[in-house]
């Protein structure tokens, strides 16, 4: 498929769901982000809202049984980083990978995982393979088990995440319901939904990503205290919420 049939499509959809959005009684968006990104775009601006989506109880369940635990000097054991998303160009996989590059001058005992899957997107994997001593094939596992992917989280030192779009973020609220330490993109609806448990770089500054890894790396109080404020948050996006806000609009309606 080429650039101007895609270019197509994508236009295409927004035709339809803009025409949608402005025939329906209701809309309903999953952030505040989305719903004022979204609304610029709409001929009318009334009966609009959002509504939080939830998580998997399985997973505040499994962490509940199993608590994440920061370990308390990393300095003296291997530091794993984890990435989990697809490779595609605005989930920022280069930035991330010149901030790694930074940190293994200094961290000789720094490791990293990019979890998801990259075979859509082969011709920048080949050039991240190529082009990267630091990184190799055996960095990245590919598409995984929803189950097996929340275990890699667990056996992980610090969680990243750099995309630049987002209505709401799943995968950053899957790591905070873990409860690992994280270092977030500033961008679309992350902030909103992190909030204080984490730490915000610019996406297309790699020193300030590899900034805020390390300060994370030296201090163990810090990395505590956004562990338990992520799990904090984390507990509020479930999908009784959900359902119970969805239930209070059908019955205005």
């Amino acid at each position: 498929e080429n650039i101007f049939l895609k270019k197509l499509r994508l236009y295409f959809i927004k035709y339809i769901q803009i025409k949608a959005l402005n025939k329906s009684t209701i809309a309903i968006f999953s952030s505040k982000y989305s719903k004022k990104l979204i609304l610029k775009h709409l001929d009318r601006k009334r009966n609009n809202l959002f509504i939080y989506p939830g998580i998997d109880r399985k997973i505040l369940g499994y962490t509940n049984k199993r608590p994440y635990i920061c370990s308390r000097n990393l300095k003296n054991k291997k530091i794993k980083l984890i990435y989990v998303s697809p490779l595609i160009n605005y989930k920022n996989h280069l930035t991330v990978i010149e901030a790694y590059k930074n940190l293994i001058k200094k961290y000789k005992n720094l490791e990293i995982k990019f979890v998801g899957d990259y075979s859509n997107n082969l011709n920048l994997f080949n050039k991240i393979i190529n082009t990267n001593s630091s990184i190799c094939k055996k960095n990245f596992t590919g598409e995984i088990q929803s189950n097996e992917v929340i275990k890699l989280i667990y056996k992980s030192d610090i969680f990243i995440f750099a995309s630049d779009v987002e209505a709401f973020g799943m995968t950053l609220v899957e790591a905070m319901a873990v409860g690992i330490p994280i270092v977030c993109s500033n961008k679309s609806s992350l902030p909103e939904i992190l909030k204080t448990g984490g730490l915000y770089f610019n996406t297309k500054k790699p020193n300030q990503l590899s900034d805020k890894i390390d300060r994370l790396i030296k201090d163990y109080p810090l990395r505590k205290k956004l562990s338990i404020q992520a799990r904090k948050l984390a507990k509020k996006y479930t999908w009784e919420n959900h359902m119970n806000k969805f239930y209070q609009v059908l019955n205005k309606l």
